[in-house]
C-alpha cells in the first residue's frame, strides 16, 4: 500500500508539474514572440529546433509558422537558421497546413537525390539594429545529406531505409544504457546479425532480472508488471535467436508468475492481483485502479513467446486464453484503452489515450498473429495503420505508439506497413537527427515523456524485412492478410477524422457509412449531423441493409441525428440483439436520441435481459448500461447522457415503466463485473420510489457491499447511488454502510470522502452511536488535514442534532414487500408453506430469507424452530443475524 500511494503522490505531482497549452490566439511570429511559450519541436536533420501554436486540442493544425528557438552547432541549419528566425513555408509555397507535416515531407523529399539535399525554406529574419518586430522574408537553402529516395516498398527493397538502419545502429551501439525495459539489446537481435549476440549476452548475462535463480512473489508488492512484461519479451526473443539456455529458468519464472499474477478478467495492472489484496488466492482483483493494458500486452505477448521457447504449464495455458478472451473482445468494436474501458470511439482530452490506443492495438496484433487468431490480427493491425493522425495522444507520452504500431501494421502484411509508413513519413524525418539517432517528439512539449527508445524503435522497422524476431515477424506467411484495395480503405478510413465535412455531400457521407472501421463509422456520422436535411428515411433503409456494417453505420448517424431521429428508435430497439457490431452503436443511438426512445423502454430492457455475453469485458453489457443510465463521473466520457437521465429533465423517467422488466434488468447489470456498468444501472436508484427500494433491497445493499471486481477506478457511482437512496428514504443501514464503504485501503478513497461525508451529516443525530468510531477515524488524519476538518463538521453536525427523523431499518421494507407477495394466500398454513420454499429459491437474497423466517417464526412460533436452527448454520452474515435475533422467539 506504501508503495502504491508514493506512486500516487508521484503521478500527482507530475500531472501538476505538466505544463498544459496555452491555446491562445494563432499569433504572427513576424509581429510577437514577446509571450509566454510552451514547448519546442525537433526539426529533424536540420539541426534545428522550433516552436509552434499548439491548439486546445495539443496538435499544430492551426500553426502557420515556426520559431526557430535553438541551431545545434555543426548541424546543416547553423550558418543558414538561427534564434528568432520564422519559417514560413518550404520549397517558394508558405504553409496552408499544419507545419510540421509540410516540413517533415519536404524533408523527405530534398534527400533524394533528384533533389540533392538542398531542403528551401521561406525564412523570415528581423532586420539588424532595431528593436521593432521588422524583419526580410527569403529563400534559404539547408543542405541536407542525400539518402535516397523512399521505395515503393519501404522498408522492403529500399536502399534509403538501409542507409537509415545502419546509422541508427551505430548511434544505439554507443549509448551506454540499454533502455528502460532493455529496448536497445530488442534491436540488435531484430538485425539478425549474430556479430551482437555476445553483446547482448553480456548485458543480460550480467543483469539480475535474467539470473537463473530469479523469484517473483505473488503475496504482494509494486509496479512489477512494467518490467516484467518487457524483460520477459526480451529474455524470450533473445533465447529463440540464440538458443542460450542461461536464460531459461528467469523465462519459466517469469511466464508462471505472471500468469498466476492475472487477474480473473485477463488482465494486469501497475502490478499483478496480489494475494494480498485476494485473501490468498491468485486471480482475483487488481490492487490499485484496476486494469492498465500498455503494461498487460507486453506480459500477455511474452507468455505466448515463452510457449515457443518450450516452457509449459497449465496457468501459462489458462492465462493466455484469458487475455485473449478480453482482447478479443475489442474486435470489430474499437481501440484498446487504458484498462478495463468500453472499446474507444474517440479521444479523450489532452492526449490522455488516443484512439491509436497508445501502442496497444499494435501489441494486440503482434500477440494475436503469433497466436496465429487471424480474425483478431485483422481487425488490430488494421485499425492499427488506420489511425496514423491519433498517434501522437498519448498516455505517458506517445512513445509507445511509435514504438508498436507499425510492428502492429506490419502483421496485416508488408504492403499494409508500407501504407502505414507513409502516412507518417513526415514525423519519422522530424525526429531523425543529423547524427541519425531518433529523438522522442514531445507532444508540443506539453504531455508525456519518452518511455521507450525511439532508435531502436527505428531499427525494429527497418528491421522487419529480415524477420529476426517475432516482434518483427518471424515465422509470418509472406501472404498479405489484405487485398490492395483493403488497404487503401483501411487508410481512407483514418483520414474521416480530420476531413472538411463541408466538401462532401450529405449523399457522400451516407454512402460510406458502411466503413469498415468502427471509428469512420462515427466520424462519418459526425459530419453527416453537420448537414441540414432529413436524412432519417434513408438511413432507416439502411438498417434493413443486409451487411453488419451498413447497419452498424446507420445506428451511429441516426443516434448524431438526436430527436430528429424518432421514426427510427423501434428499429433501432430491435437492433440490440443484432451482431455486436450493431447492438453497441444501437445503445448509444437510443441515448442520444433521448426523449423520443422512452416508448421502447420495454424493448430496451428486455434485450438486456435476453442478450448474453461471456467473460468478464462484455462490451455490449457496458453499452446498454451506458446507454441506459450512465454517470457523472464524465471521466474519459462519452459525451452523452444515457436515456433516463435525458428523460429526467421532465419528471421522473421510471414512472410507468414495467417494474417486471426494469428490476430483473437492473438487476442484470448491477452483477456485472465492471464498475462502470454497474455505476451506468444504478442512475435509477435516483429515480426509485420506497417501493422499488423494497424490492431490490438486496442489490442496492450489495451495490455497496460489494463493489465490482474490474473497473474500481471510478466504481463509487453505484455506491454512492445506493447510499444516496438509503438516506432518501432514512434507512438505518445507510449509517455504518457509509463509514465502512469507505474502503480506506483501498484506491481512491479521497473521491470516496466528500460523499460519505455528507451523507453522515444528512443522517445528523441518528449516527450518534457511531461517534466512537467516527472520532477513532479523525484521529487517524494529521492536524490540518482536510478530511480532519470535514470530520469535525461531522462529529459537530451529530452532536448538535437533538431531533432526528425517525429511521427505518431495510429490513421493514423487505417485510412490507413479503407481506405483498404472501397476500395471494387465504391461509396461514399456505403462507408458513410458501415461506419456507421462498427460502430455498431466493438464493443470494437474504433479505428476502430473513423476511420469509420472521413471517414463518409469527405464523408458528416454536414449530419455526428448525427453520431458525438452519438459517444459523447460514454461510451469509445478514440470514445468520436474523436468525440469532429470532431464536429466542423460537424456543
Amino acid at each position: 500500500m506504501k508503495v502504491l500511494l508514493t506512486f500516487l503522490l508521484l503521478i500527482t505531482s507530475v500531472w501538476a508539474a505538466v505544463p498544459r497549452p496555452l491555446a491562445g490566439p494563432v499569433r504572427d511570429l513576424r509581429k510577437e514572440i514577446d509571450f509566454e511559450r510552451i514547448g519546442e519541436f525537433h526539426l529533424g536533420p536540420t539541426g534545428a529546433m522550433g516552436w509552434m501554436h499548439v491548439s486546445r486540442n495539443s496538435m499544430t493544425r492551426e500553426a502557420r509558422q515556426i520559431l526557430v528557438t535553438k541551431v545545434e552547432p555543426g548541424c546543416p541549419a547553423e550558418g543558414v537558421l538561427a534564434e528568432g528566425d520564422v519559417i514560413l513555408g518550404v520549397n517558394g509555397t508558405p504553409f496552408s497546413g499544419d507545419p510540421r507535416k509540410v516540413l517533415g515531407r519536404a524533408i523527405v523529399n530534398a534527400e533524394t537525390e533528384k533533389e540533392g539535399g538542398q531542403l528551401k525554406l521561406i525564412r523570415w529574419r528581423q532586420l539588424e539594429g532595431t528593436k521593432l518586430r521588422k524583419g526580410k522574408e527569403e529563400t534559404v537553402v539547408v543542405q541536407l545529406p542525400v539518402l535516397g529516395t523512399v521505395a515503393a516498398t519501404t522498408p522492403y527493397k529500399c536502399a534509403k531505409s538501409a542507409r537509415i538502419l545502419n546509422q541508427a545502429v551505430a548511434r544505439l551501439l554507443e549509448q551506454k544504457d540499454w533502455g528502460r525495459f532493455g529496448d536497445k539489446a530488442l534491436a540488435l537481435l531484430a538485425t539478425g546479425e549474430k556479430k551482437y549476440h555476445p553483446l547482448v549476452r553480456d548485458y543480460l548475462h550480467a543483469a539480475d532480472f535474467a539470473k537463473p535463480d530469479f523469484k517473483i512473489s505473488l503475496d504482494d508488492g509494486g509496479l512489477v508488471c512494467w518490467r516484467y512484461g518487457y524483460h520477459n519479451l526480451l529474455l524470450t526473443e533473445y533465447y529463440l535467436a540464440t538458443g542460450d539456455k542461461y536464460v531459461l529458468p528467469a523465462i519459466r519464472e517469469y511466464a508462471v508468475k505472471v500468469s498466476m499474477g492475472q487477474s480473473s478478467a485477463g488482465t494486469w495492472g501497475h502490478g499483478f492481483a496480489w494475494k494480498v489484496t485476494n485473501d490468498g488466492e491468485i486471480h482475483g482483483r487488481l490492487r490499485g485502479y484496476g486494469a492498465l493494458n500498455q503494461a498487460g500486452l507486453p506480459c500477455f505477448l511474452s507468455l505466448i513467446l515463452a510457449k515457443k521457447c518450450g516452457v509449459e504449464h497449465p496457468e501459462i495455458d489458462d492465462a493466455i486464453a484469458r487475455a485473449s478472451e478480453f482482447f478479443e473482445c475489442f474486435v470489430g468494436h474499437g481501440s484498446i484503452g487504458y484498462g478495463f474501458h468500453r472499446p474507444g470511439l474517440e479521444i479523450h482530452a489532452n492526449g490522455s489515450n488516443g484512439m491509436s490506443g497508445n501502442g496497444k492495438n499494435g501489441i494486440a496484433a503482434v500477440a494475436f498473429r503469433v497466436l496465429e487468431k487471424e480474425s483478431a490480427t485483422r481487425f488490430f493491425s488494421r485499425l492499427t495503420a488506420s489511425l496514423a493522425n491519433t498517434m501522437e495522444y498519448g498516455h505517458s507520452g506517445n512513445s509507445y505508439s511509435y514504438f508498436w504500431d507499425v510492428l502492429g501494421a506490419h502483421c496485416g502484411g508488408p504492403e499494409l506497413a508500407t501504407a502505414f509508413l507513409k502516412e507518417i513519413d513526415w514525423y519519422h524525418a522530424l525526429t531523425r537527427k543529423p547524427d541519425g539517432r531518433f529523438v522522442y517528439q514531445p507532444l508540443g512539449g506539453i504531455y508525456g515523456k519518452g518511455l521507450l527508445d525511439p532508435t531502436a524503435a527505428q531499427v525494429l522497422i527497418a528491421t522487419m524485412p529480415r524477420r529476426a524476431l517475432f516482434l518483427t515477424g518471424k515465422e509470418m506467411g509472406e501472404k498479405s492478410l489484405f487485398k490492395a484495395k483493403e488497404i487503401s480503405e483501411t487508410i481512407a478510413a483514418g483520414h474521416w477524422r480530420l476531413a472538411d465535412p463541408d466538401s462532401l455531400s450529405a449523399g457522400e457521407l451516407i454512402s460510406k457509412l458502411d466503413c469498415w472501421s468502427p471509428m469512420g463509422r462515427e466520424w462519418i456520422a459526425k459530419h453527416l449531423a453537420t448537414k441540414e436535411g432529413d436524412f432519417v428515411p434513408r438511413l432507416i433503409e439502411l438498417l434493413k441493409s443486409n451487411k453488419a456494417e451498413v447497419r452498424a453505420g446507420a445506428c451511429s448517424a441516426l443516434g448524431y441525428q438526436g430527436e430528429k431521429a424518432g421514426a427510427a428508435v423501434e428499429l433501432l430497439a430491435k437492433a440490440l440483439t443484432d451482431d455486436p457490431v450493431v447492438a453497441i452503436p444501437a445503445s448509444y443511438a437510443l441515448a442520444r436520441i433521448s426523449k423520443p426512445a422512452a416508448k421502447v423502454m420495454p424493448e430496451i430492457l428486455q434485450a438486456i435481459l435476453d442478450r448474453k455475453e461471456g467473460g468478464e469485458m462484455r462490451p455490449i453489457h457496458q453499452a446498454m448500461a451506458f446507454g441506459l443510465g450512465y454517470d457523472a463521473g464524465r471521466i474519459a466520457p462519452l459525451y452523452f447522457d444515457g436515456l433516463l437521465p435525458g428523460l429526467a429533465k421532465d419528471g421522473n423517467p421510471l414512472e410507468g415503466v414495467d417494474r417486471k422488466l426494469l428490476h430483473p434488468a437492473l438487476a442484470k447489470l448491477l452483477k456485472d463485473p465492471s464498475g462502470r456498468t454497474r455505476g451506468g444501472a444504478a442512475y435509477a436508484f435516483a429515480h426509485f420510489t420506497r417501493d422499488d427500494l423494497a424490492e431490490m433491497a438486496q442489490e442496492v445493499y450489495d451495490a455497496i457491499t460489494k463493489p465490482a471486481p474490474h473497473y474500481r477506478m471510478f466504481s463509487d457511482d453505484a455506491r454512492q447511488q445506493a447510499l444516496t437512496l438509503l438516506l432518501k428514504y432514512r434507512i438505518a443501514e445507510g449509517i455504518p454502510l457509509a463509514i465502512d464503504s469507505l474502503d480506506l485501503k483501498d484506491w481512491g478513497s479521497g473521491m470516496r470522502f466528500p460523499h460519505r461525508w455528507e451523507t453522515l451529516k444528512a443522517y445528523g443525530g441518528n449516527a450518534k452511536s457511531y461517534l466512537p468510531q467516527l472520532r477513532a477515524l479523525r484521529d487517524g488524519f494529521k492536524e490540518g488535514n482536510e478530511n480532519r476538518k470535514a470530520l469535525d463538521e461531522v462529529i459537530a453536525t451529530i452532536e448538535k442534532d437533538q431531533s432526528p427523523p425517525a429511521l427505518v431499518s431495510l429490513h421493514v421494507l423487505v417485510d412490507e414487500k413479503l407481506a405483498r407477495d404472501l397476500a395471494v394466500f387465504e391461509s396461514k398454513e399456505l403462507e408458513a408453506t410458501a415461506c419456507r420454499a421462498l427460502i430455498k429459491e431466493s438464493t443470494g437474497q437474504p433479505f428476502y430469507q430473513a423476511a420469509c423466517l420472521r413471517r414463518l417464526l409469527s405464523l408458528e412460533g416454536k414449530k419455526a424452530r428448525k427453520d431458525v436452527e438452519q438459517a444459523l448454520k447460514s454461510d451469509d452474515e445478514i440470514l445468520r443475524k436474523a436468525a440469532e435475533l429470532l431464536r429466542s422467539g423460537a424456543k
